[in-house]
């Protein structure tokens, strides 16, 4: 896993790799914002979402809120923001394949 760790206001690179509990991320630029939001259709479980807010994301510098979704609304939440041209997904986390 790789989490780039520049100063959250100036700018953010998360990249994750496909090894990650088998899901394939694709990442944004986040500027001079507070928080970023993922999205995923992986560790939805309370559980298991708890463990990536604690353990995985737990000691990077900015906010994250992780959003877990089950596969249709996830979909449907990506092609809603893309259509509008905004929107609060900063990272998008699904299984590929």
């Amino acid at each position: 896993m790789i989490l780039g760790k520049r100063a959250f206001g100036v700018g953010m690179t998360v990249a994750l790799t496909a090894s990650l509990f088998g899901t394939a991320l694709f990442s944004t630029a986040v500027v001079a914002q507070d928080k970023v939001v993922m999205l995923s259709t992986q560790l939805v479980p309370e559980e298991e979402a708890a463990k990536m807010r604690d353990n995985i994301l737990g000691d990077f510098e900015g906010a994250v809120d992780f959003v877990g979704s089950e596969g249709g609304p996830f979909i449907d939440t990506i092609r809603a923001e893309a259509a509008a041209a905004s929107g609060d997904v900063g990272v998008a986390a699904a299984l590929h394949g």
